[in-house]
C-alpha cells in the first residue's frame, strides 16, 4: 500500500511540473514613442472587439456590419472593412501633435460618408495584452480596442 502511495505521489509531481506553457503578451505604451517604434508595433491587420468612451462612457461590442470592423494599417495607407465589404481604403497622413499636454503622432486621413470626405484623426495609445487601442484625440473621444486578425 506504501508503494503504490509512493507511486501516486510521484506520478502526481510528474504530472503538475512536467510542462510549463508561458504565454508572451505584448504590452507598450506607445503614444509617446517615435513614430517609426509606433509603426512598427501597429502595422498589420487587426479585427475590432470593441469600442468605450465619450462622454457618456459607452461600451459598443463591434458586430459584424461594423463599418471598422476590419483594420490593416501600414505606413501611409488604412484599409477598413465589414464582414462583407471594403468600406475605406485611403491614404494616411501623420503628425507630431501636443494632445492634452502630451506630445505625440496622430494620423489624419478622410472617411467617406457618401461622396463627403469626412475628416478623422486617430492616434496609437497602446497594445495591452496584445491588444491595440487606438483614440480620438479629444474631449469626447471613442478608444478602439483591436486585436490581431487577418483581413
Amino acid at each position: 500500500m506504501r508503494i503504490l502511495f509512493k507511486l501516486c505521489v510521484f506520478l502526481l509531481f510528474i504530472a503538475t511540473s512536467g510542462c510549463s506553457k508561458k504565454v508572451s503578451r505584448t504590452n507598450i505604451i506607445l503614444n509617446d514613442k517615435p513614430l517609426d517604434v509606433i509603426l512598427s508595433y501597429s502595422q498589420g491587420t487587426w479585427k475590432l472587439v470593441y469600442i468605450d468612451g465619450g462622454f457618456t462612457m459607452i461600451r459598443e461590442n463591434a458586430s459584424d456590419s461594423t463599418e471598422w470592423l476590419y483594420l490593416k494599417l501600414s505606413t501611409n495607407r488604412i484599409l477598413f472593412k465589414n464582414s462583407a465589404r471594403l468600406t475605406l481604403d485611403t491614404t494616411t497622413k501623420w503628425d507630431h501633435v501636443n494632445v492634452f499636454g502630451d506630445s505625440t503622432f496622430v494620423m489624419h486621413f478622410a472617411d467617406y460618408i457618401g461622396r463627403t470626405p469626412h475628416p478623422e484623426t486617430l492616434g496609437v495609445n497602446r497594445i495591452f495584452n496584445d491588444t491595440l487601442i487606438l483614440y480620438q484625440p479629444g474631449p469626447d473621444g471613442l478608444f478602439f480596442h483591436y486585436i490581431k486578425s487577418v483581413f
